[in-house]
């Protein structure tokens, strides 16, 4: 019977640790769109950040790297 219910209750924190991942990707992804939409005299972020945001650990380095290329003093200007 625990074998039953182990089927049933592993995919639970999977499920939700996914959705976790990419819900944090998608507003990394929409602060990506935000930096390349902005007028500004800097050269825009690539591409790639789009990618990288889905990736568990690469998102966390291309958000470093986006904030201290587009400090967020020059978000408010």
């Amino acid at each position: 019977a625990s074998r039953g219910i182990l089927v049933i209750l592993v995919p639970i924190p999977i499920f939700i640790t996914c959705s976790m991942v990419v819900k944090s990707g998608f507003h990394g992804i929409c602060y990506v769109m935000f930096l390349r939409k902005r007028p500004s005299t800097h050269e825009q972020p690539s591409e790639v950040h789009y990618v990288f945001q889905l990736v568990p650990m690469l998102d966390m380095l291309s958000t470093i790297i986006l904030l201290r290329k587009y400090p967020a003093a020059d978000m408010l200007s």
